[in-house]
């Protein structure tokens, strides 16, 4: 992962999770994130995460990444 000023949502969430982004290069961090949609605008964002044992891997997301920490979603068609 490459340090960038937060500008589009998806760096915006990936700045959050900070070092908690995979980083496939270096194998660290357990959270993998990607756009499920086809297009930009319209995308949905999900998140993967990674752990021992699924309840583990549950835990993360429900404690480690909250819901409140993410960046409002926008509207269709709405700019960024």
């Amino acid at each position: 992962m490459t340090a960038r000023s937060p500008s589009t949502d998806t760096d915006a969430i990936l700045a959050l999770a900070g070092g908690a982004a995979y980083d496939a290069g270096r194998g660290t961090g357990r959270f993998i994130f990607y756009n499920v949609g086809p297009l930009t605008a319209f995308g949905k964002f999900d998140v993967i995460a990674l752990g021992e044992t699924q309840a583990a891997a549950e835990r993360a997301m429900e404690e480690t990444l909250p819901a409140s920490s993410a960046p409002e979603p926008r509207g269709h068609g709405e700019a960024p």
